[in-house]
């Protein structure tokens, strides 16, 4: 595969598989001599397109994130402009012994 299928149709995950498979080719010596810079090669090209793709979900997060924050600070100034809701009235409820006003009777 070359790096136009990697660009049209391989995903990163299998990217990195096949990366994976060359690195592990490499160390245990089982590849060929003349095969080897072929292979490393293109791990060299899938490993560049792995850093394309990752830079661009970097970049489609960071967007969605800058917008949620718009969003999030359009709501807070929308949240401030409305009317307030009143703060219901405690009262208190009167036992039988209790008043409003308290005298001193120790006169």
């Amino acid at each position: 595969m070359d790096n136009k299928e990697m660009k049209k149709g391989m995903s990163y995950s299998e990217a990195i598989k096949e990366i994976e498979l060359i690195v592990h080719e490499i160390e245990r010596e089982t590849i060929e001599i003349d095969t080897l810079s072929s292979k490393v090669k293109r791990a060299v090209e899938l490993i560049k397109d792995c850093k394309r793709k990752l830079r661009k979900t970097e970049a489609e997060l960071n967007n969605v994130l800058v917008e949620f924050e718009q969003d999030d600070k359009e709501g807070e100034k929308v949240a401030e402009k409305a009317p307030q809701e009143k703060p219901q009235r405690q009262t208190k409820k009167s036992t039988p012994n209790s008043s409003l006003f308290k005298f001193d009777d120790s006169d």
